[in-house]
């Protein structure tokens, strides 16, 4: 182990007996600009970087809960949104963990060599780092998803293994992806999220009818139509908050690649 460790409450993590690990990637949030006469080590967040953090941390909080572990590059602009972190999913900052490889890896390999070696026990693992490596290591695991983590962002994967040693592909699921998006990007982002859901409700319901075609008619159709704008937009105004945006935006990341791939 290479972490600079804080100290972990005894019986904070849970019992590794589960088949499935999950794993967050959190890039810093925005920073001062490199200057010569800073150390690029020592660059601190923005204000508006703080603020960035605190929502895509909030965002995660509804998700996750307070995972296992937290760990972080000790780049001071790292080190400051794992704080902000924390603070928003219940975490102690002082059980922040350090490991020097989240600020000096090379490669996406580098950074699979620490996911690997995470604690056994550890079920859920939150690692706040930069890039390229984090986008990197994002584009090795979810073939063809090349997108470039946002400063502030999070991704969310889900590792069908029970122990960090079998991380990486094929066992890795793209689940979650959050940005701290301005308003008028969540807004749109929404509208699209219940498109999404209405298409889906409207076509079960059409399933449905399937069994009573003679009940099928234009009128029922369009009140149909129109029931299942409205729950979609009910679920996502009661239960935006818990997810549901960023797992829907992460199935388009994946559907897009596949699309592509095809």
């Amino acid at each position: 182990m290479v972490y600079e460790s804080y100290g972990i409450r005894a019986g904070h993590l849970r019992p590794g007996a589960g088949i499935v690990k999950t794993l967050y990637l959190v890039r810093h949030a925005q920073a001062t600009l490199r200057a010569d006469d800073v150390p690029d080590f020592d660059r601190v967040l923005l204000t508006r970087g703080f603020k960035q953090a605190r929502r895509t941390g909030g965002n995660l909080k509804q998700v996750c809960g307070s995972p296992d572990l937290v760990v972080s590059s000790p780049a001071r602009r790292a080190l400051e949104t794992a704080h902000v972190f924390a603070e928003q999913l219940d975490v102690p900052v002082e059980q922040i963990e350090l490991n020097l490889i989240l600020y000096e890896a090379q490669s996406a390999r580098d950074l699979s060599a620490l996911v690997t070696d995470l604690p056994p026990e550890a079920e859920c693992a939150v690692l706040v780092g930069h890039n390229p490596v984090l986008s990197d290591l994002l584009a090795e695991w979810v073939p063809g998803c090349r997108t470039s983590i946002p400063k502030a962002g999070v991704v969310g994967l889900r590792l069908d293994v029970a122990d960090w040693a079998d991380a990486g592909p094929p066992h890795v699921q793209l689940e979650y992806f959050d940005s701290p998006l301005s308003r008028a990007g969540r807004l749109r982002l929404a509208s699209q999220v219940k498109k999404a859901l209405a298409l889906r409700i409207e076509n079960r319901l059409g399933e449905v009818l399937e069994f009573e075609a003679h009940m099928h008619t234009r009128h029922l159709q369009k009140l149909f139509r129109a029931t299942a704008r409205d729950l979609a937009a009910s679920i996502v105004d009661s239960a935006g908050s818990k997810g549901l945006i960023q797992k829907q935006w992460a199935r388009r990341l994946v559907n897009v690649q596949e699309e592509n791939g095809s």
